[in-house]
């Protein structure tokens, strides 16, 4: 992978949201899939194995083992636009792309989006943005930031994007942006060859920790 920054690691000063985000490389789970499935309860053992690519097996069981680790164990719920909760649990979002998964978990609603970087042809940021977002779209990192972005903004307000077009984004300073009639504080930026997105209703304060397969047990 290229090198490159990755997210502030460890605790700091916490201002507006705190939002702790748990990745992880889903590959490491390849050797000994069989045991770590068994670490999940029925409906999700079921869930991951509806799948048939091996690679979106292993995406859901380590978006799985997550959630049953920062989240907690026990029955979760859908609203009627179909954002999961747990009762007198964290708020949370999940996201993954590539071989990597991001749990973001927060005491307020927070909304994440993880995307692999790599090449999108004109006619998909066309598809995506309007003429004005465009304007801020100049590289591929660009691109995928942005669309982020967007949908974590989607995932906090709880619908998934259907027509991104007519579901611009406006930034109207110091972090702060709008959409669909509301307004929104987001955070965004790339570790590795990733671009990942936070969105929520303050000031985001972001901790990643990178999770190791062996603490997924303890």
């Amino acid at each position: 992978m290229a090198k490159s920054k990755r997210p502030r690691r460890g605790r700091g000063i916490i201002q507006g949201v705190r939002v702790i985000c748990y990745t992880l490389d889903v590959e490491l789970l390849r050797d000994g899939f069989e045991s770590w499935l068994a670490l999940l309860p029925p409906e999700r053992r079921e869930k991951c194995l509806r799948y048939v690519q091996t690679k979106d097996q292993l995406l859901s069981l380590g978006g799985s083992l997550l959630i049953e680790k920062f989240v907690g164990k026990g029955e979760y719920f859908y609203n009627e636009r179909g954002k999961p909760s747990k009762k007198n649990g964290p708020c949370f979002s999940l996201s993954h792309s590539g071989s990597y998964c991001l749990l973001a978990v927060a005491k307020d609603n927070i909304g994440a989006d993880l995307e692999l970087i790599k090449e999108k042809e004109q006619k998909l940021i066309d598809y995506c943005f309007d003429e004005e977002e465009q304007t801020h779209i100049k590289t591929q990192e660009d691109f995928f930031l942005a669309w982020c972005e967007k949908e974590a903004l989607g995932k906090l307000i709880g619908f998934g994007i259907k027509d991104p077009k007519k579901d611009p984004v406006r930034h109207v300073g110091k972090g702060r942006v709008e959409f669909e009639g509301g307004s929104f504080r987001v955070t965004r930026g790339r570790f590795f060859d990733y671009a990942y997105a936070l969105a929520a209703k303050e000031q985001i304060d972001a901790v990643f920790e990178h999770i190791k397969p062996a603490q997924l047990k303890a």
